[in-house]
């Protein structure tokens, strides 16, 4: 019989997380999660067993993340949990996709709210239901450093993203405060 495990709850309080990925085409990410508060309750081998989350931490100057809900482990990974982020700021994950871009992001925060379910079977299922808010954004170009595109708040309402089969709705979109310039090089590019 295999070996087996169980925790019945786990409280953590005022820890921090902090790695640096290497691995990225356009530099080094340094990522850092402080102030990690919250339990994780009921963890244990046994299949379907519901693992209970109820987290919050700090990411950045004045970011916030919470996030509550279950995960089973075996025998399939899944996870139903509801998200509340706000003010996660953008900067340190640019090194992952800063080489397909031909602007570089100089400011910028993330605010979410809403529940996203994961299953990982034969193909792995993400479904995400909520709302999106990017604040303060800033960028610009690669060529000269200068303004490219700016605003306020963008709030992205009635979210709702599927993995398998792909979906993706939007049932209401605001920018405030936008800018943006364009410039065409010689060659026709933006």
């Amino acid at each position: 019989k295999p070996w087996q495990y169980g925790v019945k709850k786990v409280a953590l309080d005022d820890i921090g997380v902090h790695w640096r990925d290497e691995t990225p085409p356009a530099g080094t990410a340094e990522i850092g999660v402080e102030k990690i508060q919250g339990t994780v309750e009921n963890i244990s081998s046994a299949p379907n067993a519901r693992i209970q989350l109820a987290l919050k931490a700090r990411t950045g100057r004045a970011g916030q993340v919470g996030v509550e809900g279950g995960v089973i482990l075996t025998p399939a990974l899944s996870a139903n949990l509801q998200l509340k982020a706000s003010g996660v700021p953008i900067l340190p994950v640019q090194p992952y996709f800063a080489d397909r871009m031909n602007i570089r992001i100089t400011n910028g925060a993330v605010s979410a709210r809403g529940s996203l379910v994961a299953q990982r079977a034969k193909e792995t299922l993400v479904q995400y239901q909520g709302e999106v808010q990017v604040n303060r954004f800033a960028s610009v170009d690669n060529y000269g450093d200068n303004d490219f595109l700016k605003w306020e708040t963008l709030h992205v309402g009635g979210v709702q993203v599927a993995t398998e089969p792909l979906k993706v709705a939007i049932s209401s979109v605001s920018l405030s405060n936008f800018y943006s310039r364009l410039i065409i090089t010689p060659d026709g590019t933006l």
